[in-house]
């Protein structure tokens, strides 16, 4: 028998309180990564979005044309002592030949953040050959962007170097 005034508690009394403890958790969880994501953003990769994806076929058309040139190149990039570094590039055609008479610049794009991007013309050596010195802001990870220019033709080529 119970006695008066006694209260006894149901089984799974506590059913109540752990979905609000669930749903807590969630909330916690959800507000954190809003806060971080918010927080965090560097800002947009590219300043003229809308206009590259409106240009996408002439992106396409102009891949096309770079690929049919059949140019390849091969690039070095280090650093020489502290933030003072060196940059070679070594241009060739389909056949090996060196390609000795274009204007060839480079832009060092910091993929992580914004604003300290910079872009360097290099000299031609000879031999398909062309340097160029240059000053880091920061050490790191870097794209590189080869554009190199003859007469009609241009070829691009993007590079991802880490210089310590």
């Amino acid at each position: 028998m119970k006695r008066r005034g006694t209260k006894s508690r149901l089984p799974g009394h506590w059913i109540p309180w752990a979905f609000g403890g669930f749903f807590l958790v969630v909330l916690i969880a959800n507000a954190t990564m809003i806060y971080i994501g918010m927080t965090t953003w560097t800002g947009l990769v590219s300043k003229n979005y809308y206009e590259e994806g409106r240009n996408y076929n002439r992106n396409i058309a102009a891949a096309e044309a770079q690929a049919a040139l059949g140019w390849r190149l091969d690039i070095e990039a280090r650093l020489v002592e502290g933030f003072e570094g060196e940059l070679t590039v070594a241009l060739r055609d389909r056949a090996g030949t060196p390609i000795t008479d274009a204007t060839v610049t480079a832009d060092f794009v910091r993929p992580t953040s914004e604003g300290n991007d910079f872009s360097i013309p290099l000299a031609a050596l000879g031999d398909g050959t062309y340097r160029a010195t240059f000053t880091l802001p920061l050490t790191g990870l870097w794209d590189i962007h080869i554009d190199v220019i003859r007469g009609a033709d241009r070829f691009v080529q993007t590079r991802r170097v880490t210089l310590r």
